[in-house]
C-alpha cells in the first residue's frame, strides 16, 4: 500500500482555481487551488481579468491558512444604483471549521478596490481567529508561547546564582560602648577566674 502523503499547504498560489477537482464529501482539509471559492455578483460586472485578480489576491493573502479554511464566498452588489458614489459593497466570508465564520464588508467607488478593502480586513480577522484557537498556520499558539518564554528563564536563574555566590556574609552586631554585662554574666566570669590556674597560684603564693 502507499504511504500517505500529508497535505501540504500551498501558500500564495491562487485560492479556489481547482476546487472541482475534489469533491465536496471527501475534500477535508484542502490547499489552496483546491479550497473553494463561490464568486457572485448582482449589478456589478466582472470582467475576466478582475475574476482571476479575485483568485490570485486571495490566494496571496488567505494562502498560508487554506488548511485551517473550508471555503471563501466573495459578493459583489451596487447599493446606491444609478446614484453615483461609494456605491459597490464587497462582502467576504470565510468560513472556518470549529469555529465561528470570519465576514468583512467594505464599499468603495470601484469592484476591486473594494475587494482589496474587504481582503484586507478578512486576512486580519481570520489571522486573529486561528491564533486565539492556536492554528495559525498550523502552529500551535501554546508552543509559541512556551518558544518564548524559554529562553527568558535561564538569564534569571543565572542571575540569582550569581547575586546568591557574590552576597557578602553577614555581619555580627556590634557592641554598644555603654554595653553593661547582666549580674549573671558578672558571677560566671567571676567564677571562672576564680577557679583558673592563675588564680589559684596567686592564692597560694598570698598563704606562705
Amino acid at each position: 500500500m502507499p504511504k500517505h502523503q500529508p497535505i501540504e499547504n500551498t501558500r500564495k498560489q491562487p485560492l479556489g482555481v481547482d476546487a472541482e477537482s475534489i469533491p465536496r464529501e471527501k475534500r477535508g482539509r484542502t490547499t489552496a487551488p483546491q479550497t473553494p471559492v463561490d464568486l457572485h455578483a448582482h449589478k456589478v460586472e466582472l470582467p475576466a481579468p478582475l475574476v482571476e485578480y479575485v483568485h490570485t489576491k486571495l490566494g496571496a493573502k488567505l494562502g498560508a491558512f487554506a488548511l485551517q479554511i473550508d471555503r471563501v464566498s466573495v459578493r459583489f452588489d451596487d447599493v446606491n444604483g444609478p446614484r453615483g458614489g461609494a456605491d459597490c459593497e464587497c462582502r467576504l466570508q470565510a468560513v472556518l471549521p470549529g469555529r465561528p465564520s470570519v465576514v468583512a464588508v467594505e464599499r468603495a467607488t470601484s469592484p476591486r478596490a473594494a475587494f482589496d478593502a474587504a481582503t484586507a480586513s478578512l486576512t486580519r480577522a481570520v489571522k486573529r481567529s486561528l491564533d486565539r484557537a492556536g492554528m495559525s498556520q498550523g502552529l500551535s499558539a501554546a508552543k509559541r508561547k512556551s518558544a518564548r518564554r524559554a529562553p527568558a528563564a535561564a538569564p534569571a536563574e543565572v542571575e540569582a546564582e550569581v547575586v546568591a555566590e557574590s552576597a557578602p556574609p553577614p555581619k555580627t552586631p556590634r557592641k554598644q560602648r555603654n554595653y553593661v554585662p547582666s549580674a549573671q554574666k558578672l558571677g560566671q566570669r567571676a567564677r571562672a577566674e576564680t577557679t583558673s590556674g592563675k588564680s589559684r597560684a596567686t592564692a597560694a603564693k598570698a598563704r606562705r
